[in-house]
């Protein structure tokens, strides 16, 4: 029993050895002295020029701050590129920019000096460095044996995001159609059944009856329910009505959904403000029932509320939502950048001169991030599109 005890004894000692070498081997295969690459790119405050014109028309520029940091780079190891493809915001300058990055393994980097050919400037998280144009960028293994170059590009864009200028055509194109079709979802099915269409989201389509009970629809208009409300059904509109929904951005399968029109305006005179509800409708498997919310303006504190618009269109345009209607028999725009709770008149969005304040006024966004204000009894078509929407359209 001595020796087959001793036997063991040595073979778990052999054991533990060889464990321990098998270790060590691991962990010297695991750290490579030689890796070189950049981990980590963040570009610090940055400043970017806005032009305006000042109160009697003269042109002036001021300085915000950009934050940086915010704009993510994405670092091609294998191409050796790093770049950032959300672009900064236009007249960014990146002439002068604070920056940290870091590597893997202690790699050394250094930037090729832009002026004198072999120079390189050594990285320094204290320095700022001149990136309006690409610059190379060498990681140095720690032995200094040898290095890899990466090209690094910060993008600026080339035009103001927020540019937006209409372009009047001669008919719709076939997505303007296929918008305009859209739009009105369900709308034969409600009409075929003595209903007022009011509109639809992904799930559900609504409508009132003649006594101004909402109803919805779950099956494409086929069949309808009474739909329910926060408030008396006595403040839903009934006329010039319009509406627009989202995706909820918290949820892949939720709709937000917005309604605004008028009252009659014989029983309702006095009526100054829009009447504005809006819905969640969550359409998942576990979906909930859910109720409209009408938006009460002393409730909200709202002081920015959207007037009385007769022949109003409503749309949903690059994380706001446009109301165009008129008010006093001319043709305005409002935006609300709040989904619908304060309002106020948009310059930005304001329509064209030759639109025909007497003519009915359809507004509708199509597949390509255009605009389309369509008058099609007078033959108007206009289209507009904000260069940021055509960047998420194409890039």
């Amino acid at each position: 029993m001595k020796r087959y005890s001793g036997l063991l004894m040595l073979a778990l000692v052999s054991l533990v050895i060889y464990t321990s070498c098998l270790n060590d081997k691991d962990e010297a295969t695991s750290t490579t002295y030689n890796d070189m690459a950049v981990s980590s790119f963040t570009l610090g405050a940055l400043e970017r020029t806005i032009h305006t014109k000042g109160s009697k028309g003269q042109d002036s520029t001021y300085t915000v701050e950009v934050t940086g940091s915010n704009y993510k780079f994405t670092i091609d190891q294998i191409g050796r590129r790093i770049f950032n493809t959300d672009s900064l915001p236009v007249n960014t300058n990146v002439s002068k920019v604070p920056y940290t990055l870091t590597t893997y393994n202690s790699s050394m980097p250094y930037f090729e000096d832009l002026e004198e050919d072999d120079a390189l400037i050594p990285y320094s998280s204290t320095d700022s460095l001149d990136f309006s144009k690409p610059r190379k960028l060498r990681v140095y293994a720690r032995n200094s044996s040898q290095y890899v170059t990466y090209t690094l590009t910060v993008n600026v864009h080339k035009e103001d995001g927020d540019a937006f200028e209409w372009e009047r055509m001669p008919e719709l194109t076939d997505e303007a159609r296929a918008a305009l079709d859209f739009y009105y979802l369900g709308k034969d099915k409600a009409e075929a059944l003595g209903l007022k269409y009011v509109g639809h989201c992904t799930a559900e389509v609504y409508a009132l009856t003649e006594d101004g009970t909402m109803m919805v629809s779950d099956d494409g208009g086929l069949t309808w329910e009474p739909d329910d409300l926060d408030s008396d059904a006595s403040l839903l509109p009934t006329e010039d009505l319009a509406y627009a929904y989202t995706n909820y951005s918290e949820y892949d399968q939720m709709d937000y959904i917005l309604l605004i029109g008028n009252r009659n305006s014989e029983l309702y005179p006095d009526d100054e403000e829009s009447m504005v509800w809006h819905k969640l409708v969550d359409y998942s498997l576990t979906s909930q029932p859910s109720q409209w919310i009408y938006m009460k303006k002393e409730d909200n504190n709202r002081t920015q509320y959207l007037p009385k618009l007769e022949c109003l269109s409503l749309t949903g345009y690059n994380g706001k939502v446009l109301a165009f209607g008129r008010f006093k028999d001319v043709f305005f725009t409002f935006e609300s950048k709040d989904s619908g709770i304060t309002w106020q008149e948009s310059t930005t969005f304001a329509v064209p001169n030759e639109i025909d304040d007497n003519a009915p006024l359809k507004v509708v966004v199509d597949s390509e991030g255009f605009i389309w204000l369509i008058q099609e009894s007078v033959g108007q078509y206009w289209r507009g599109r904000q260069k940021s929407v055509a960047w998420d359209v194409w890039e």
